[in-house]
């Protein structure tokens, strides 16, 4: 494919009783320019739509139809060649202050295929730091220096450790050759400097995020996702979950099915008072029948400018692993967060019995949903970001198109990247959908083509379309 050349950026998740940090010069040097590698990773406005693979022992894409596959064994032989360069070259700064990084395995990782700079890796590694106390030794071996101690390791921490890496691609060469062909002029030339940036991830597990949920009616499906949130967020004890909050921004109904806006607020209230939900709350929009990027917006304005903001539609369920990935991917005044999320087919079609929502974790079955490429209504961004490009249309009424907007926006930007990859941890459960007959066209057509789409798999259709005409109903 290409000669392995790496630049790698490091994340440095040591603990504060460890430093790094030294007053050598030539590590000095090293480390800035590792760190400008950010700058080269982050920002690739040339491909700003670009999707990011996730992998842990399987590969998750939305390059594909499988929704789960295996990872090809060329894939699997670069993880390791780029994880064994890296381990070499952090290595070589740690060894000669009596330090040592020993790899254990790769946790999860994304990476994406760039055209013009090669392969870029995100990853996240599970290590064991060394540290060797004694006295310290220094041997010539074939004129080069070696440092040596003389006593064995005293300190052990485990690690973990974000990594970026851009794999470049060998340099570009042609040849310039006679009209008869008799002699030939080989360059090399190198590559210029890209405008690619890493994207530098800074957040901690102290931000709070702040999840937004526009809700007309439907009680049934907010009492689904309030139950989720109370198993996964308020009660569980760990320390990054203590600062999620729920903001439920409740708008009138316009449908004559959907309830009215005092039962819901009547059950939301009863519902933090049993389940003593303080981070579940309340945001009532009195005037006005529901639109979507009215109540987005509106829920938005109760923030400040510097809070971690999480857009999220009412049929959504998610895991307790969404929250890390939220302030990984969302970075302020550089980073946006869209991801990827698995949708539900029709269960009508399915071969299986419905399956039982634990919260723990999804089945991702080509015959079960999807990953929705096209829907971009999940959306993890800093408030001061998003009245950087306009907020939310209110104008837009009915079902639809607001997201897309939102998501054009933040493509075209030329400040915000975009960061967008599949996210087992939410999946988006069926229901029917009807498409009203006020919507404007384009919304029409759009709303048609979820439906359509969110039927079944090809194959599955396929299988009960054979068995209506064995049945001879068609």
């Amino acid at each position: 494919m290409n000669n392995l050349s790496l630049s790698l950026s490091f994340n440095r998740t040591i603990p504060s009783n460890i430093n790094l940090n030294t007053n050598n010069h030539d590590y000095s040097i090293r480390n800035k320019t590792l760190n400008n590698y950010h700058n080269k990773f982050s920002r690739q406005k040339s491909s700003p739509s670009g999707i990011y693979t996730l992998f842990t022992a399987s590969q998750y894409s939305a390059n594909t139809e499988l929704p789960v596959r295996s990872i090809e064994p060329s894939y699997r032989q670069c993880f390791d060649e780029v994880v064994r360069t890296y381990m070499e070259e952090v290595n070589k700064i740690s060894r000669d202050m009596g330090r040592f990084l020993e790899y254990k395995k790769t946790l999860y990782g994304y990476y994406k295929y760039e055209p013009k700079y090669g392969m870029n890796y995100i990853l996240d590694l599970f290590l064991i730091y060394r540290k060797f106390a004694g006295k310290k030794m220094s041997v010539r071996i074939d004129n080069q220096k070696i440092v040596l101690f003389s006593a064995i390791c005293n300190l052990k921490v485990p690690v973990r450790k974000r990594v970026y890496v851009v794999q470049k691609f060998r340099p570009l060469k042609f040849r310039e050759l006679s009209s008869s062909y008799s002699s030939a002029i080989l360059t090399s030339v190198e590559a210029g400097p890209s405008n690619n940036k890493l994207p530098v991830n800074n957040n901690t597990n102290s931000i709070p995020i702040h999840m937004i949920v526009p809700v007309s009616g439907r009680l049934a499906t907010l009492k689904r996702l309030l139950t989720n949130f109370d198993r996964v967020v308020m009660r569980s004890s760990e320390i990054d979950l203590q600062n999620v909050h729920l903001y439920v921004v409740l708008m009138e109904t316009a449908e004559e099915s959907g309830e009215s806006m005092s039962i819901i607020v009547e059950y939301v209230r009863k519902f933090i008072q049993e389940h003593h939900a303080s981070r579940i709350h309340l945001i009532q929009v009195q005037n006005g029948n529901f639109t979507r990027g009215f109540a987005r917006s509106y829920g938005a304005s109760h923030f400040n400018d510097t809070d971690l903001l999480f857009f999220i539609d009412l049929d959504m369920i998610f895991t307790k692993e969404l929250f890390p990935r939220i302030r990984h991917h969302t970075i302020f005044q550089k980073q946006v967060y869209f991801p990827i999320i698995f949708s539900q087919y029709d269960p009508h079609y399915w071969d299986s019995k419905a399956i039982d929502n634990d919260f723990q974790s999804f089945q991702l079955r080509d015959d079960i949903g999807y990953w929705r490429q096209y829907g971009f209504g999940m959306l993890g961004i800093y408030k001061a970001d998003l009245g950087s490009i306009g907020n939310w249309n209110v104008e837009i009424s009915g079902w639809g198109k607001e997201d897309v907007e939102i998501y054009d926006k933040l493509v075209q930007s030329p400040k915000l990247t975009v960061f967008r990859t599949i996210d087992t941890s939410l999946m988006h459960i069926f229901h029917t959908k009807e498409c009203s007959l006020t919507l404007r066209d384009d919304q029409m057509k759009m709303c048609k083509g979820t439906k359509s789409i969110t039927l079944g798999s090809q194959r599955t259709l396929v299988r009960h379309v054979s068995k209506l005409i064995e049945l001879n109903k068609i």
